[in-house]
């Protein structure tokens, strides 16, 4: 976002050769240097020289807005791209609205009412030194703006920091009050005059409104949000914002009739009915809008805003109106709309003349090749060009890249090197013209945390329950006959569990809760369809196409269902081992051999063309072997194998002694768990798939409808055979820490012994912590112990430190929560541990409790401290009757500058203290406590100051600020906290003390 030395350095490097627009820029921006000049000591004076001063920088305003923001701009548009010229307009409009409503009449009018209190010249002098902080900060602070989202609507750090400059100010001359009520009336004034100013009819302004894709005259906020729920408004929305901004189109390019067929199919990408699970219709007849957020990677705030036209956004984003070397990314969780949203995108770009749109799943770039070489490979292959370099000259180019996070393999470390890369490629390589829009999970980055800095980031939000009205009807409109024309989602959500209103938010899981229904496989309208988990939806689709594969397993390739259920496992986990989402030809061979007993293409396309067929959770691709319509259904396969495997080690079987004993003994048993659990971090996505079906997997499998839901009792006890289990094999990681010597599984060429041992070391945590969960969900007091023998929790976590696995927030939730250690673990985790441990996280383990209070009760001792350090400065300089009465005694004045001044180190050792404490927070992972704790900071900075500027300005009601700011005067103050102040504060050596706290840090 623009600040004032960011346009500065623009308008200089592009407009060198206009000296006025430079002049009138630096009267405009000097307004504040200026009036901070103009301090005198009578407050009627500095408010006329105030005033003086910003009708000068007004006028100023006035001549850059018309001459940038003319029709036949004064300024040649080559010199100056649209994206700057925008935020010299926009930052010099919002200043100006602010000077305006400085120099209304009565603006300043309460400095001219208050009591002829003259400042000295030393008062002057520190006002003025305040002042030129205040300057500085305005200098340093931003615009805040966003497409299609009017700017005001939260806060704006220009104005707030123009507020501060005006607090500042007058808080010399007039209360502290009336200084926030005048800041805050003339702050809520610039307000308004930008929104009258956007809303004007004069070409600066239409063009500002235009770039920011504003309807400030056409339509209400009200009226937007309702349009956008409709498929031919987002399409009018998206050509609208996209008309006139983008660049010329050479007539000249070549393989424009490539570019013309290729373009063809893009705008049938939402009719293709590979984008509908097993429908004879494309997802264009149920489309509905998603809603989404917005924000710049660099800011991540932990409130987007948000947005209600994502097709006028994004057409601005993909337009001239911003740089062309940012990245645009679209994210959100499985099944949020994501791919659907870029499909959008990439069939309406399609439709314009002067757009080349690209859309490519990047599913389909194979392991080890470059990202730059799979995009070469797939425009290569439609013939649009020769060779990368040939971008350079196709212009309005618009890649749309679906899916970072199903490249191989994917982690933060090797996306950030595709991102890198990207950039690179934008910025001067072969990209320079292009826009991209890359789409992804938001699993891996929250929030946009870790993407590259000034990235545009799109988040896709649930949907509202408009939304879901609106796509039952659409759903009930391609099902008149039958159970599929009774389909009312919004009835179901009105009164279901959060699990199942969860469910409906999303579009995926609302497909296959309306595909369920008119299979008869679950009645929205049954009251007793409640708490229905997504495992649970994937098992019915998948009964519903075995039942299909029955009717039809005859003839050649033809699978009866539990072969194909075996292949589609085996395809799944292949995918999930190897990090990747489709297969080749190549790699699908070996299972044909499996299941057919052959191994040669022929059969392999003989199963594709004829089994496959009957199988529409997977699909032949494109340019490889097979590939899942959606990544939820190899998860959910993935989950099916593991549960079987765990099945299969928490049997039992009648001992030769009596009683029963595990039928694998332990070293079959973790031969079994290390194949599954090694290959890779237990995914978030998989678990949650996992979780209903872990030690009940067979009575799970049985089921057909959705609401077959296993017993409680069958639940319990598999459950807690699985926590037994899992405990046991626990103890045997922790205490070897070595695991893959009895194994004898080949591990991956990519992966070390130590990451194979450390994802299975984790893996069997989060499967016996998540079974954990669920027994003390259903009132069992069985629990998961961290610590059976003295020392297991600390030997398992270096273990996984060893292996490369960081245990963060999230990830500690799912290994901690529901899960207990004893009580030797807990005394030995209030000392210093040291190493790669993040003991905050530790605080979900049943038996640790929090971890910090020692720190805690620190910082409230220094707390009072300081607190009791200034009350003994303030009653010693005050005298046993007050301020007041002591400047009458005495014929010398006391020094309140001094006391100021103490003031001013009390509240920087309060910082010193807070900041040492929340480095604590920080490595022990307790951001939730920081985040209180900054309140708290917060508030405790403004009293102090608050206190110091009251000495400053001889306030001699000192009695009333230490009340409002710790609850007491000073005489109940001195009672309870003397002895502490004696303590601390030796007397006679203040400063010694001060230095030596400075040392230390």
């Amino acid at each position: 976002m623009p600040n004032k030395q960011r346009i500065e350095q623009s308008l200089k490097t592009r407009l060198a050769d206009d000296a006025t627009i430079l002049k009138d820029f630096g009267t405009l921006l000097g307004f504040f240097t200026v009036a901070s000049g103009v301090v005198s000591p009578a407050a009627a004076l500095f408010a006329a020289g105030v005033v003086k001063a910003a009708g000068a920088s007004i006028s100023a305003g006035s001549k850059i807005l018309g001459k940038l923001g003319a029709p036949q701009a004064v300024v040649p548009p080559s010199s100056i791209p649209e994206y700057e010229r925008f935020g010299a307009l926009f930052y010099v409009l919002c200043q100006r609205s602010f000077l305006e409503a400085l120099a209304e009449p009565d603006a300043l009018a309460a400095l001219k009412q208050v009591p002829n209190r003259r400042l000295d010249e030393v008062e002057v002098g520190a006002l003025r030194e305040r002042l030129g902080n205040a300057v500085a900060k305005i200098d340093e602070s931003e615009i805040r703006y966003h497409y299609g989202v009017d700017p005001w609507e939260g806060p704006q750090p220009l104005l707030e920091a123009l507020g501060g400059w005006l607090h500042v100010a007058i808080a010399a001359y007039v209360p502290s009050y009336m200084c926030q009520n005048i800041s805050n009336e003339v702050v809520k004034r610039a307000r308004v005059n930008v929104r009258l100013s956007l809303s004007r009819k004069e070409p600066p302004f239409e063009w500002m409104r235009e770039y920011l894709t504003l309807s400030i005259q056409e339509m209400t906020l009200d009226e937007i949000r309702a349009l956008s729920v409709s498929h031919s408004e987002m399409v009018r929305s998206l050509m609208a914002t996209m008309n006139g901004w983008t660049d010329w189109l050479d007539p000249t390019l070549a393989r424009q009739n490539h570019w013309k067929k290729y373009k063809e199919r893009l705008a049938l990408l939402l009719d293709q009915k590979d984008s509908m699970y097993d429908e004879h219709f494309g997802v264009r007849k149920v489309f509905v809008p998603p809603r989404g957020s917005y924000h710049r990677a660099s800011q991540s705030p932990d409130q987007p805003d948000e947005v209600d036209d994502l097709a006028r956004l994004l057409g601005a984003l993909v337009s001239r109106r911003v740089r062309n070397d940012d990245l645009i990314f679209v994210c959100g969780g499985p099944g949020s709309g994501k791919s659907t949203l870029c499909r959008f995108i990439a069939s309406q770009l399609s439709l314009l003349p002067d757009l080349h749109p690209v859309f490519l799943k990047l599913r389909r770039c194979q392991e080890g090749e470059e990202l730059a070489t799979f995009l070469q490979d797939s425009l290569v292959r439609e013939g649009v060009i020769t060779s990368l370099a040939d971008l350079q000259d196709v212009p309005n180019l618009v890649l749309v890249l679906d899916g970072f996070d199903e490249l191989v393999m994917a982690s933060k470390t090797k996306l950030r090197h595709v991102f890198s890369a990207l950039l690179e490629d934008l910025s001067s390589g072969p990209l320079k013209s292009a826009r991209v829009i890359i789409s992804g999970r938001d699993t891996l980055f929250p929030l946009g945390k870790g993407l590259p800095r000034d990235s545009h980031v799109v988040n896709v939000l649930p949907f509202g329950p408009e939304q879901v009205t609106l796509w039952g009807e659409k759903w009930r409109l391609q099902h008149p006959d039958g159970p599929g024309g009774t389909f009312h989602p919004e009835a179901l959500q009105g009164r279901a569990s959060s699990a199942v209103a969860d469910l409906l938010a999303w579009p995926l899981t609302l497909h296959l809760v309306a595909r369920l229904h008119t299979e008869s496989l679950l009645d929205v309208r049954d009251t007793n369809v409640s708490n229905v988990e997504k495992s649970y939806l994937y098992r019915g689709i998948l009964h519903q196409t075995a039942r299909r594969q029955r009717e039809q397993a005859r003839g050649d390739g033809r699978l009866a269902p539990e072969v194909m259920r075996s292949f589609l496992r085996g395809v799944a986990w292949f995918m999930y081992e190897r990090g990747v989402d489709s297969l080749e030809v190549g790699d699908v061979l070996p299972l044909v051999g499996e299941i057919l007993g052959r191994s040669d293409e022929g059969a392999l396309n003989e199963l594709a063309e004829v089994a496959v067929v009957n199988c529409p959770e997977i699909q032949k691709g494109e340019e490889t072997g097979f590939e899942f319509v959606h990544k939820s259904f190899a998860e959910f396969l993935v989950a099916e194998t593991i549960a079987a495997d765990v099945e299969g080690v928490i049997h039992r079987v009648p001992g030769l002694t009596g009683g029963d004993e595990w039928r694998r003994e332990l070293p079959a048993a973790v031969t079994t768990m290390f194949s599954r659990l090694s290959p890779r971090m237990l995914t978030a996505e998989v678990q949650d798939m996992l979780e209903p079906m872990v030690g009940v997997f067979y009575p799970f499998s049985a089921g057909t409808k959705v609401e077959d839901r296993v017993p409680k009792k069958v639940r319990v006890d598999g459950l807690a055979r699985v926590v037994e289990r899992l405990s046991e094999l626990y103890v045997s990681f922790a205490a070897r820490a070595v695991v893959g010597e009895f194994t004898g599984i080949r591990l991956a060429p990519s992966l070390s012994v130590r990451e194979a041992e450390a994802n299975y070391g984790a893996g069997l945590v989060l499967v016996a912590a998540a079974a954990s969960r669920q027994l003390q969900s259903l009132d069992s007091s069985v629990r998961l112990d961290l610590e059976p023998y003295d020392g297991a929790l600390f030997q398992w976590l270096f273990a996984l430190h060893c292996g490369g696995v960081h245990v963060d927030e999230t990830l500690g939730m799912r290994l901690y929560s529901g899960t207990s250690v004893g009580a030797e673990t807990v005394a030995a985790s209030r000392g210093s541990l040291g190493g790669p441990l993040q003991i905050g996280l530790l605080s979900m383990v049943s038996g640790m409790g929090q971890p910090l209070p020692e720190s805690l009760d620190q910082l409230e001792r220094r707390v009072l401290d300081v607190v009791t350090r200034l009350t003994l400065v303030a009653r010693s300089l005050e005298g046993p009757s007050g301020g007041a009465d002591r400047r009458e005694k005495s014929s010398r004045r006391p020094d309140f500058g001094n006391v100021a001044h103490f003031c001013g180190h009390a509240a920087g050792r309060v910082a010193d203290a807070l900041q040492e404490f929340y480095g604590q927070l920080d490595a022990a992972g307790l951001t939730m406590r920081r985040e209180a704790g900054e309140m708290f900071s917060h508030q405790f900075q403004e009293n102090l100051e608050s206190l110091g500027d009251g000495f400053e300005s001889g306030h001699s009601d000192t009695q009333e600020l230490l009340r409002s700011y710790c609850g007491a005067g000073p005489d109940e103050l001195l009672e309870e906290r003397i002895p502490l102040a004696r303590r601390s504060l030796p007397q006679g050596r203040p400063r010694r003390n001060v230095r030596k706290k400075k040392s230390r840090k």
